[in-house]
C-alpha cells in the first residue's frame, strides 16, 4: 500500500494446534514475518489460548521461549533507528528462495539496512544461502551464525553468548561475486539459522 504502513502479524499459527504444529512452525513464521519487513509477530499456544487444564505449565513452552531469541537478536545487532530502516531484499538471494507452507518451510528470507551495511538472512531448514555480496557496501563483511533455537552465536562447534564471526573479510560491494554460506548441521526440518553480515569498518 502507498504510503507504506507498519504491519504486524497479529495471529499466526499456534504451537500445539495439532501434532504437526511444534515450536519450529511458530519460529519460522515469526522470523519470516519480521525479515519480510513486519515490525511484530504475536505468538500463541493452543493450550494456553483455551485455558485448558494445565495451561499454566505451557507458559514456558519451547516455542514461547524461542520468541525471546528473536527479540534479543534484533536488540543486540540493531539500533532503534536501524530497526526502523530495514528493507526486505529477496534480490540478495542467488537462486531458489524456497517456499513456506502451513507446517513446513525451506524458505530463505533476507532483510538489510537501507545503508546496505548489514543484512540478516534466515534459512528455515538449514539450506545453504547463496548471497549476492554486491548488494552490500564494500570492501568486505564479517559473517556470523545465530541459532534461533537457543539464542547463541555459533563459531565452528562452539556456541557463544556474544557475536563472534565464523568468517571475516568476505568481499562485498560493487562487482563482488555471490558467496555461498553453509549453515551448521544438515539440511533438515527444524535446523533453522540466521546469517548476519556486517560491513567491516
Amino acid at each position: 500500500m502507498s504510503p507504506r504502513k507498519p504491519t504486524w502479524l497479529f495471529e499466526g499459527r499456534y504451537e500445539a494446534y495439532d501434532s504437526s504444529h511444534r515450536d519450529w512452525q511458530t519460529r519460522f513464521q515469526a522470523y519470516q514475518t519480521v525479515f519480510a519487513g513486519g515490525h511484530g509477530h504475536t505468538y500463541g499456544h493452543e493450550t494456553v489460548y483455551g485455558f485448558e487444564p494445565g495451561w499454566s505449565t505451557w507458559l514456558d513452552a519451547s516455542g514461547a521461549l524461542n520468541m525471546q531469541h528473536l527479540y534479543a537478536l534484533l536488540r543486540e545487532v540493531l539500533s532503534a533507528k536501524q530497526f526502523l530502516y530495514r528493507r526486505p531484499d529477496q534480490a540478495m538471494i542467488f537462486g531458489d528462495q524456497g517456499t513456506s507452507e502451513r507446517t513446513t518451510s525451506n524458505r530463505i528470507q533476507a532483510i538489510r539496512g537501507t545503508s546496505r551495511r548489514y543484512a540478516l538472512i534466515y534459512t528455515a531448514n538449514g539450506r545453504n544461502i547463496s548471497a549476492k555480496m554486491d548488494t552490500l557496501t564494500g570492501p568486505s563483511v564479517d559473517a556470523y551464525w545465530y541459532n534461533p533455537r537457543n539464542g547463541t552465536w555459533q563459531t565452528g562447534n562452539i556456541q557463544r553468548a556474544t557475536p563472534s564471526p565464523f568468517a571475516t573479510a568476505i568481499p562485498s560491494g560493487a562487482a563482488a561475486p555471490a558467496y555461498d554460506f553453509d549453515p551448521p548441521g544438515e539440511m533438515q526440518d527444524e535446523n533453522d539459522w540466521v546469517l548476519l553480515l556486517k560491513v567491516v569498518t
